[in-house]
Protein backbone atom coordinates (compact mmCIF):
# COMPACT_ATOMS: atom_id res chain seq x y z
CA UNK A 1 0.00 0.00 0.00
CA UNK A 2 1.73 3.43 -1.03
CA UNK A 3 2.58 6.21 1.36
CA UNK A 4 -0.49 8.00 -0.05
CA UNK A 5 -2.63 5.13 0.18
CA UNK A 6 -2.55 4.86 4.11
CA UNK A 7 -5.67 6.62 5.84
CA UNK A 8 -5.56 5.99 9.42
CA UNK A 9 -6.00 8.59 11.25
CA UNK A 10 -4.98 8.37 14.71
CA UNK A 11 -7.61 11.10 15.55
CA UNK A 12 -10.68 8.71 14.30
CA UNK A 13 -9.70 6.50 17.52
CA UNK A 14 -9.19 9.45 20.10
CA UNK A 15 -12.83 10.60 18.92
CA UNK A 16 -14.24 7.08 19.54
CA UNK A 17 -12.21 6.57 22.51
CA UNK A 18 -13.61 10.20 23.46
CA UNK A 19 -17.69 9.62 22.50
CA UNK A 20 -17.75 6.24 24.46
CA UNK A 21 -16.18 8.37 28.02
CA UNK A 22 -18.81 10.82 27.18
CA UNK A 23 -21.43 8.31 26.96
CA UNK A 24 -22.41 8.31 30.41
CA UNK A 25 -21.99 12.29 30.42
CA UNK A 26 -19.04 12.30 32.82
CA UNK A 27 -15.46 12.14 31.22
CA UNK A 28 -13.40 11.43 34.43
CA UNK A 29 -10.13 12.32 35.34
CA UNK A 30 -9.09 8.49 34.82
CA UNK A 31 -10.54 8.45 31.77
CA UNK A 32 -8.80 11.49 30.41
CA UNK A 33 -5.61 9.95 31.45
CA UNK A 34 -6.17 7.06 29.30
CA UNK A 35 -6.78 8.82 26.35
CA UNK A 36 -3.85 10.61 26.76
CA UNK A 37 -2.01 7.88 27.36
CA UNK A 38 -3.30 6.30 24.22
CA UNK A 39 -2.76 9.85 22.29
CA UNK A 40 0.75 9.93 22.79
CA UNK A 41 1.25 5.91 21.71
CA UNK A 42 -0.87 5.71 18.71
CA UNK A 43 1.09 8.98 17.67
CA UNK A 44 4.47 6.55 18.17
CA UNK A 45 2.11 3.87 16.55
CA UNK A 46 1.97 6.18 13.57
CA UNK A 47 4.67 7.39 12.68
CA UNK A 48 6.26 3.90 12.60
CA UNK A 49 3.74 3.06 10.23
CA UNK A 50 4.46 5.77 7.85
CA UNK A 51 8.01 5.05 7.54
CA UNK A 52 7.59 1.31 7.33
CA UNK A 53 5.36 2.43 3.90
CA UNK A 54 7.96 4.88 2.77
CA UNK A 55 8.50 2.11 0.10
CA UNK A 56 5.31 0.79 -0.54
CA UNK A 57 6.16 -2.25 1.09
CA UNK A 58 6.01 -3.35 4.29
CA UNK A 59 8.30 -6.27 5.29
CA UNK A 60 7.95 -9.17 7.71
CA UNK A 61 10.40 -7.25 9.81
CA UNK A 62 8.49 -3.73 9.49
CA UNK A 63 5.63 -5.93 10.29
CA UNK A 64 6.70 -7.20 13.52
CA UNK A 65 7.33 -3.76 14.68
CA UNK A 66 3.77 -2.57 13.84
CA UNK A 67 2.58 -5.80 16.08
CA UNK A 68 4.56 -5.00 19.03
CA UNK A 69 4.09 -1.08 19.20
CA UNK A 70 0.28 -2.17 18.62
CA UNK A 71 0.70 -4.34 21.62
CA UNK A 72 2.60 -1.57 23.53
CA UNK A 73 -0.43 0.49 23.22
CA UNK A 74 -2.12 -1.96 24.78
CA UNK A 75 0.40 -2.26 27.73
CA UNK A 76 0.49 1.41 27.99
CA UNK A 77 -2.97 1.75 28.64
CA UNK A 78 -3.39 -1.80 30.86
CA UNK A 79 -0.56 0.51 33.23
CA UNK A 80 -2.51 3.41 33.03
CA UNK A 81 -6.00 2.23 34.29
CA UNK A 82 -4.50 -0.07 36.99
CA UNK A 83 -2.61 2.64 38.51
CA UNK A 84 -4.87 2.81 40.85
CA UNK A 85 -5.50 -0.41 41.27
CA UNK A 86 -8.93 -0.13 40.07
CA UNK A 87 -10.67 -0.74 36.73
CA UNK A 88 -14.18 1.26 36.53
CA UNK A 89 -16.76 -0.03 33.57
CA UNK A 90 -16.22 2.77 32.05
CA UNK A 91 -12.44 2.38 31.76
CA UNK A 92 -13.60 -1.38 30.67
CA UNK A 93 -15.43 0.30 28.31
CA UNK A 94 -12.61 2.54 26.55
CA UNK A 95 -9.99 -0.77 26.76
CA UNK A 96 -13.10 -2.68 24.76
CA UNK A 97 -13.33 0.18 22.13
CA UNK A 98 -9.33 0.57 21.72
CA UNK A 99 -8.74 -3.53 21.50
CA UNK A 100 -11.21 -3.30 18.86
CA UNK A 101 -10.16 -0.43 16.70
CA UNK A 102 -6.09 -2.03 17.00
CA UNK A 103 -7.52 -5.37 15.55
CA UNK A 104 -8.45 -3.03 12.67
CA UNK A 105 -4.96 -1.58 12.58
CA UNK A 106 -3.30 -5.04 10.77
CA UNK A 107 -5.31 -3.75 7.52
CA UNK A 108 -2.65 -1.01 7.44
CA UNK A 109 -0.10 -3.22 7.89
CA UNK A 110 -0.65 -5.17 4.54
Amino acid sequence: MPDSEINFDPQELLDELLEVAQSDGIVSSDEKNLIKTVEKEMAKYQNLLKKANEDGVIDKGEKLKLFGMRLNVVRKAFDTVQKDMQVTKDEQDLLDALMAKLNKLQDFEE
